[in-house]
């Protein structure tokens, strides 16, 4: 009776580690991939930051005077909060356009809820990547201008983000 009870507890304890183990394997899922609407941003430019070393612009200089979406949205930037999904996740982002008889080059700006810049990609590809820390709350993506323009392209573009969940 002993053997068979010491035999049970064995093999109860087994099953018990190897579930922990199988339960410590398994990563918890993040949110789906996210992809944003696609909007207009009206007029690129190649003039991002004054001698001050902040954005110029309509939208940008509205979106850090007041800190929340600018009703200026669309015209030289585009802001988005991050989606409430993602705000504890950290995650890859992709921005892309299209349009613009001269080209585009989307430069993206990532603010953290006091609107202070965490990540700025600014590769002069013509649409960008880059890695979202949790904690981001705000995307901002600018027309930098065409990537054959020093002057910027001057017709709208659209454009959009992507979200992917990010892990080791």
């Amino acid at each position: 009776m002993k053997k068979t009870l010491a035999l049970l507890l064995a093999l109860a304890l087994t099953t018990s580690v190897a579930g922990m183990a199988s339960a410590a394997k398994k990563k918890p899922k993040g949110p789906k991939p996210y992809k944003s609407e696609e909007v207009s941003i009206e007029l690129g430019h190649s003039v991002q930051y004054g001698t001050s070393g902040t954005l110029v612009g309509i939208t940008p200089q509205e979106f850090l005077n007041t800190c929340a979406i600018p009703t200026t949205n669309g015209f030289d930037a585009y802001v988005w909060a991050v989606p409430d999904e993602y705000k504890n996740v950290d995650a890859l982002i992709e921005s892309f356009g299209s349009g613009g008889s001269a080209g585009y080059d989307l430069d993206m700006f990532l603010f953290d809820e006091s609107c202070g810049v965490t990540i700025a990609a600014q590769s002069g590809n013509v649409d960008e990547s880059t890695f979202m820390a949790k904690g981001t709350a705000f995307i901002l993506i600018h027309n930098f201008g065409s990537p054959t323009s020093p002057v910027g392209g001057s017709d709208p573009i659209t454009a959009h983000f992507e979200l992917k969940p990010y892990s080791l």
